[in-house]
């Protein structure tokens, strides 16, 4: 429909939303397809920005860096693009590299934003992102209270896919801790939250097989 009344921009950024959601859901060839749709639909709008946060997240530094730089360029005072947008990319970048303590640094410029939501701050990113990172730090404590504030605040963006791969990721972290009983309850609440998804979602096929791995361990 916007794409039919003109309205090119709202198409783009919806593109690129669409970009993100399935990066997150570990579908990269349908991500990296939706933010070329959207970079073709508008080559130099404020879709550049989630669509960075998509390539960032399936591993492409290089051009995710690409589109913030630009951004950065043509927009320098914009807080949210400055402050939440650019750290969450270089943090997926540094994750990418395996620099996961410069992520959680480059984080720091976020932390105020994390919990506000607005239509343009992808609500809950920079928890999931700082947790994403201790993770990869293999620090199962500090990885668990990232996400457990993404579960306590459902209310701030009640849609957003990363209340259930929160879960997912919680039961990951709890895993770590050794805390076989709260791992084994994230992994059932995120497979209640997602029983009637498409089975063949990426993340939802791992998380079932990671399930599958600790009942048979039991």
């Amino acid at each position: 429909m916007a794409e039919k009344e003109g309205i090119r921009e709202f198409a783009g950024n919806l593109k690129a939303g669409e970009a993100n959601g399935s990066a997150l859901l570990g579908d990269c060839k349908a991500a990296k397809t939706a933010a070329s749709d959207s970079l073709r639909e508008v080559s130099e709008g404020t879709n550049r920005r989630s669509a960075a946060v998509a390539l960032s997240l399936c591993g492409d530094a290089a051009e995710a860096q690409k589109l913030i730089d630009a951004e950065l360029k043509d927009r320098p005072s914009d807080a949210i693009l400055k402050y939440l947008y650019a750290p969450l990319v270089k943090a997926m970048n540094d994750i990418t590299k395996g620099n996961s303590a410069e992520a959680i640094a480059a984080l720091e410029s976020a932390r105020r934003f994390e919990l506000a939501i607005t239509p343009m701050n992808p609500a809950y990113s920079v928890s999931y992102v700082r947790g994403l990172a201790y993770s990869k730090m293999k620090d199962g404590e500090k990885a668990a209270a990232e996400f457990q504030k993404i579960l306590d605040n459902p209310g701030r963006g009640p849609l957003s896919l990363l209340i259930p791969l929160a879960h997912l990721q919680m039961a990951r972290a709890l895993a770590m801790k050794g805390d076989a009983a709260g791992t084994k309850k994230a992994y059932q609440d995120f497979l209640a939250m997602w029983k009637d998804a498409d089975p063949d979602l990426p993340a939802l096929v791992q998380a079932k097989a990671e399930y599958r791995r600790i009942t048979i361990s039991e």
